[in-house]
């Protein structure tokens, strides 16, 4: 229950063990990068806690692979999360495809939880325990990629 006294709905991830995941705590001004993506041809779960105090917010690139990626972007004063699949690989089959999608998510005491799963031609970021959820297609060019936060 909300703190106005309505309900609102949580989604969860249903998760398989065999699915490569990486736990990481950062202060958004932190720079992380890894390679779990190059070795699971485009297949992990990244479990992020990001600490957004004294920051503006953050880019966080997945299925990077040279000039084409997805960008996941927080805005601290706006409070919100965008992921823009404007570079992600194959777009221009649809006017509508490349596109940023936003929402808005409110971080907890400086803090944003964010739980991502990549799965090959879907990003799926799950926000503070599945409060704000956001799914959207991607058709990246190569089988292997990396991440990184900047």
């Amino acid at each position: 229950m909300n703190d106005n006294g309505t309900f609102k709905l949580r989604q969860k991830p249903l998760i398989s063990s065999e699915i490569p995941t990486n736990h990481v705590s950062l202060k958004a001004n932190q720079a992380f990068s890894s390679k779990l993506a190059k070795i699971n041809k485009n297949v992990y779960r990244l479990v992020l806690t990001i600490d957004l105090k004294n920051t503006k917010g953050f880019d966080l690139y997945v299925l990077k692979n040279k000039e084409e990626y997805s960008k996941i972007s927080y805005d601290v004063l706006s409070e919100t999360l965008s992921f823009d699949r404007t570079k992600s690989g194959h777009v221009n089959f649809s006017e509508q495809f490349a596109s940023i999608e936003k929402m808005q998510v409110k971080q907890v005491n400086n803090v944003l939880t964010l739980d991502i799963i990549v799965d090959k031609s879907s990003v799926e970021i799950f926000a503070n325990n599945g409060a704000n959820v956001l799914t959207d297609l991607v058709f990246p060019r190569n089988e292997t990629s990396s991440f990184q936060i900047k």
